[in-house]
């Protein structure tokens, strides 16, 4: 997803979208086996999207090369291209979506002076999961040596860096947990978690945290349940 839900799809890309649709050839002027053959090349390309390893290596094979400590993100794993607003890994267990959040806010920390923040469905899983997660953390990822302090109290969840960039997690619990916060960037961790009756109130809490921002992002990791939350954000994007 790239751009920020709540703003209406703009005619001119539907309209691309529509000369791209119609630049494919017509399947009725295609016979059987060109349409098969077509079905196959397009089902091929897709897998190895999927599959390929981020990597400029044609014969990597995501493990680490010389010099390296850890396996290759897939392709799929790193952030969009693009400038985007919002970006949603939309993905079932397994697939890696606290792994990937955690290295994009690593990324951001990257920039001096920042103020990111994590929220989760409670202090406690922010805490336990996005901060504190052996494997997929932000812990995991940053460097120990780029960390000034981290505060590992329910409620009260921080990391502050040697650049100044802090880093803050909150409950959604209520979109009071975050009022009179400004941020530059957020990780929304299992968003189809949160409670259907606060999570359209702590998402938009969010937005106004980040109203400041020179250029405000969120990526939004969960797992897809048809819930009405989530359901917005999708037809959204």
């Amino acid at each position: 997803m790239s751009a920020r839900p709540g703003k209406p799809s703009s005619g001119r890309a539907g309209w691309s979208r529509r000369r791209g649709i119609e630049a494919f050839t017509s399947p009725s002027v295609m016979s059987f086996q060109q349409l098969q053959a077509e079905v196959a090349a397009l089902v091929r390309a897709d897998e190895i999207s999927r599959r390929r390893w981020a990597c400029d290596r044609p014969d990597c094979d995501g493990l680490p090369h010389t010099g390296w400590l850890h396996n290759h993100a897939r392709a799929a794993q790193r952030t969009p291209s693009w400038a985007w607003t919002v970006w949603m890994p939309l993905t079932g267990r397994g697939w890696g979506k606290t792994r990937t959040a955690a290295e994009t806010v690593r990324e951001w920390a990257k920039a001096p002076g920042l103020q990111i923040a994590v929220v989760a469905k409670n202090a406690t899983l922010v805490r336990d999961i996005c901060f504190d997660s052996p494997k997929s953390g932000l812990l995991a990822v940053i460097p120990p040596e780029d960390i000034a302090r981290y505060n590992s109290s329910l409620g009260e969840t921080s990391i502050r860096l040697r650049n100044g960039t802090i880093i803050r997690g909150f409950g959604a619990e209520t979109p009071d947990n975050l009022r009179g916060w400004a941020f530059d960037k957020a990780w929304c961790d299992e968003y189809a978690a949160w409670s259907r009756n606060t999570a359209q109130d702590v998402y938009d809490m969010l937005w106004f945290c980040l109203r400041e921002a020179d250029t405000p992002q969120m990526l939004i990791s969960t797992t897809p349940k048809p819930l009405p939350h989530i359901k917005r954000l999708v037809e959204r994007g």
